[in-house]
C-alpha cells in the first residue's frame, strides 16, 4: 500500500512533507499553510485534501463558532470524498496516503453525538480500502483445538490501552486460546514485557501496512481483538478490512469505528448508559465493571519535578489532568471563571506532550484568565507528560480534580480515584462522557457529580472554601477505592465471549 506519489508533481510533494512537518510539530497554523500551498500545485493531490477535513484549524478551538466551523468542514469533506470513484487508478493510488495518514480523531472530541457521522465515515473507509486491496473473503479458519485470537495493538507500553486491556490478554487459558500480539509499533518498556510474556507469540513492527494484512491473513485467526480503532491510522485501516471471521473492538477509544467490518464494540457495564446500542454500528458488548483488567495503585508515587516551589501563598490545588483536545470552549469557561472567583485557587493542568503545544496553550488560558481579572502567572502552572509515579503524585498533592466535559477522564480518572483526590465531573449522554461520574458513583462520593455546568462551577467553589469536605471525601474515596479494581468477573466474560464470538 503506497501513497500514490508516483504522479505527483515533486513540489506539491514538498509542499506535503512541510504539511506533515508542521502538524506532527502541532503547528496547526503552518500546517494548513502548507497544505493550501500544495493544493495551489495539485488540486487532485487526495491526501492534502484528507488531512485538510481531518485536522482543526488549531489544536485548540478558541469559542463554539470554531468548533462549529470544524464539524461543518468535517462532514463536506466526508461527503466529498464519497463521490469520489476510488476504482480510478490515479485515485486508488492515493487512498493510503489518505486512509494511512490520519484518523477522525479530532472529530470525536467536539463533545457531541458521532454515531452517524461515524457511520458515514465508516462505510467511506470500508469503500476506500477495498478498493485498495481488492479484498476478498480470506478461507475459514481450520478446526483447531484452541481458539486463535489475533490482538492488535499499536500501544503496547505504559499507555492507557495495555494497563487497561493487557491483563485480559494475558490472563487467558492458553489450553484454550492461543494469542498472538500484533505489536504495530516498537516498545520495550515494563508494561510491553508482561504483555509479551503473556502471549503465545509476538509479530513486531513496524510493517507496512500490507505486510500486516498478509500476516493477519496466513494466522487465519478465529477473531481478531484491536485495542482501539481512531487513533493509529494503520489501526483504522486494518480494521476496514475483513481479515477474520469475527472482529471485535475494545474501549481504547471510546467512539464507534462505523466500520461495517468491525462486529463487536466491547464496553464497560459501568459506563454505558440506558439505550447506548443506538450509539454504535457493532454490537454493544456490556463487560463486568470497568470492562478492563486494571489492577488498583500497587507502586510508590513521587512529587512531580514540575511541582511549582513553595511561594508566600498557600493555594488550594486543583487538577485538571486531561488533554487539551477534551477542554472545548465551555469547559474552558467554566475554569476561567472557577479561578477569577477564586484568586486563592491554582491550577495544574497536563494538556499535551509537546512543549511548543504547552507553551501555545498556556498563552491562551493566560489570555483568557487575565481578562477575567484572574493571576495566570500565579493560578496557572502546566506540567509536561509526566511518568505515572509522579502524575500519581500530583494528584496526591492536589485538593480537587477538575474533571472534562463532553469527554471525562478514564485512565486518568481511575489514577486521580486511586490516589484519593475528590474529582467533579459533569456526565453526558455517551460512554466518553460518563466514565468519571460513573466511577464515583461506584465510590459512593455523589457529591462530587454535577448537573450541569453551572451546578460544577458552584460545587468547586463551594469545595475550595470547605477544606473539611475535600478531606471527608477523600477519606471516603480512600476507604471505597477497591471497589473500582474486582476483575474477576470481567476475566471470566472475556474468555466466554471469546469461546462465543469465535
Amino acid at each position: 500500500m503506497n501513497a500514490g506519489q508516483g504522479a505527483i508533481d515533486p513540489d506539491a510533494l514538498s509542499w506535503m512533507a512541510r504539511a506533515h512537518a508542521s502538524f506532527s510539530g502541532f503547528d496547526f497554523v503552518a500546517g494548513h499553510a502548507a497544505l493550501e500551498r500544495t493544493l495551489a500545485i495539485d488540486p487532485d493531490f487526495l491526501p492534502a485534501r484528507w488531512a485538510r477535513f481531518q485536522l482543526p484549524p488549531a489544536l485548540a478551538h478558541r469559542d463554539a463558532e470554531s468548533v462549529e466551523s470544524f464539524r461543518a468542514g468535517w462532514r463536506d469533506g466526508v461527503s466529498e470524498f464519497a463521490t469520489i470513484d476510488w476504482e480510478e487508478p490515479r485515485q486508488r493510488e492515493q487512498i493510503w496516503g489518505c486512509v494511512g495518514q490520519c484518523t477522525a480523531f479530532y472529530r470525536h472530541y467536539l463533545g457531541d453525538d458521532v454515531t452517524a457521522d461515524q457511520r458515514a465515515y465508516g462505510a467511506l473507509v470500508g469503500r476506500m480500502m477495498r478498493a485498495l486491496t481488492g479484498e476478498r473473503p480470506g478461507p475459514a479458519p481450520p478446526k483447531r483445538s484452541r481458539k486463535r485470537v489475533v490482538y492488535v495493538s499499536a500501544y503496547t507500553y505504559e499507555h492507557t490501552v495495555t494497563r487497561l486491556f493487557g491483563p485480559l490478554l494475558t490472563r487467558l487459558d492458553p489450553d484454550v486460546v492461543e494469542t498472538h500480539l500484533l505489536q504495530l509499533e516498537p516498545a520495550t518498556d515494563a508494561h510491553t514485557q508482561s504483555l509479551l510474556a503473556g502471549v503465545a507469540q509476538v509479530h513486531k513492527g513496524p510493517r507496512e501496512a500490507r505486510a500486516w494484512c498478509e500476516l493477519i491473513v496466513a494466522l487465519a485467526p478465529d477473531l481478531i481483538v484491536y485495542s482501539d480503532v481512531g487513533m493509529h491510522p494503520l489501526t483504522q485501516g486494518l480494521a476496514a478490512l475483513r481479515l477474520a471471521p469475527v472482529q471485535a473492538v475494545l474501549w481504547g477509544h471510546p467512539v464507534t469505528t462505523g466500520l461495517p467490518t468491525v462486529d463487536f464494540f466491547l464496553s464497560s457495564e459501568w459506563f454505558e448508559p440506558p439505550g447506548a446500542e443506538r450509539q454504535y454500528s457493532e454490537r454493544l458488548v456490556r463487560l463486568p465493571g470497568l470492562g478492563a483488567g486494571l489492577v488498583g495503585p500497587t507502586s510508590p508515587t513521587r512529587v512531580p519535578r514540575s511541582w511549582p516551589a513553595r511561594g508566600a501563598r498557600d493555594f488550594v490545588e486543583l487538577l485538571c489532568a486531561q488533554s487539551v483536545f477534551k477542554q472545548l470552549p465551555t469547559q474552558v469557561d467554566a475554569m476561567i471563571s472557577i479561578l477569577a472567583a477564586a484568586p486563592n485557587a491554582r491550577l495544574h493542568l497536563t494538556p499535551h506532550a509537546d512543549a511548543l503545544a504547552r507553551v501555545a496553550w498556556g498563552k491562551q488560558l493566560g489570555s483568557r484568565l487575565r481578562s477575567a481579572g484572574g493571576d495566570p502567572e500565579s493560578q496557572l502552572v502546566l506540567h509536561p507528560l509526566l511518568p505515572l509515579d509522579e502524575f500519581r503524585g500530583l494528584a496526591a498533592h492536589c485538593d480537587l480534580g477538575l474533571d472534562t466535559c463532553g469527554w471525562s477522564g478514564g485512565m486518568s480518572a481511575l489514577d486521580q480515584l486511586g490516589e484519593g483526590l475528590p474529582v467533579l465531573s459533569v456526565p453526558g449522554d455517551s460512554m466518553r462522557s460518563r466514565q468519571t461520574s460513573a466511577l464515583l458513583q461506584r465510590l459512593d462520593v455523589p457529591e462530587l457529580i454535577s448537573r450541569d455546568l453551572a451546578d460544577y462551577c458552584d460545587r468547586a467553589l463551594a469545595l475550595i472554601a470547605d477544606s473539611s469536605l475535600r478531606q471527608a471525601l477523600r477519606e471516603r474515596i480512600v476507604a471505597h477505592r477497591e471497589r473500582l479494581y474486582n476483575t474477576g468477573p470481567v476475566h471470566r466474560a472475556f474468555a466466554d465471549f471469546i469461546a462465543r464470538a469465535a
